[in-house]
């Protein structure tokens, strides 16, 4: 970045929060305690992937809810299973834990886990266009199962404008016109050259 003469890299960069951000961000809060199904839809380049990280990152610091998030690749070969897997590591606190091997008790010791929070938890999953619609239904099931053992787990999925045929009614819709509308990178340490 010295060419640029910045103080620090671009990917340091803070975020200027625009009008549609901010209620996205707003109505995630409102509805994360519900165990709801959200997903931010919009084309390649409008922003999906840098939302999230912002909601991730913003509700993580906050600290009224659980965060955790998908990093599988491969989205058109995740299950039910891996997702758990995922979510089991993200919220476990101590080091070392061991995941139960048979689904039933890993879904167990998932509510446990999330139960121990004593707080609502989201899961975001990034290009959730490519998830099959099995995972998909199969998501929405393990939701019910883990609201009616008491606990909240809300999802936040985003991906192409297509991924909204795949969720029918299940999820709540955040369409993104443009990156430019929804968040702007700053540089303000730059200096002039």
């Amino acid at each position: 970045m010295n060419s640029f003469h910045a103080d620090r890299e671009l990917y340091e960069a803070g975020w200027q929060n625009s009008e549609q951000l901010l209620c996205i961000l707003r109505e995630i809060e409102a509805n994360a305690s519900q165990g709801k199904m959200m997903a931010l839809t919009g084309g390649v380049c409008s922003g999906k992937t840098t939302t999230l990280s912002y909601l991730r990152k913003t509700l993580a610091e906050k600290g009224e809810v659980g965060v955790a998030q998908s990093l599988s690749i491969d989205k058109e070969h995740l299950s039910l299973a891996t997702l758990m897997l995922e979510l089991f590591y993200d919220l476990a606190m101590e080091k070392g834990v061991v995941v139960p091997n048979k689904l039933g008790k890993r879904e167990l010791a998932l509510r446990e886990l999330i139960k121990a929070r004593g707080k609502p938890v989201i899961l975001f999953i990034d290009d959730a266009h490519d998830l099959p619609k099995k995972t998909l239904a199969d998501l929405a099931q393990f939701m019910e199962r883990i609201r009616s053992a008491g606990c909240i787990l809300s999802v936040v999925l985003a991906g192409k404008p297509g991924l909204q045929d795949h969720l029918g009614d299940q999820a709540m819709l955040f369409p993104l016109e443009n990156t430019y509308d929804v968040i702007h990178k700053t540089l303000p340490e730059i200096k002039a050259g």
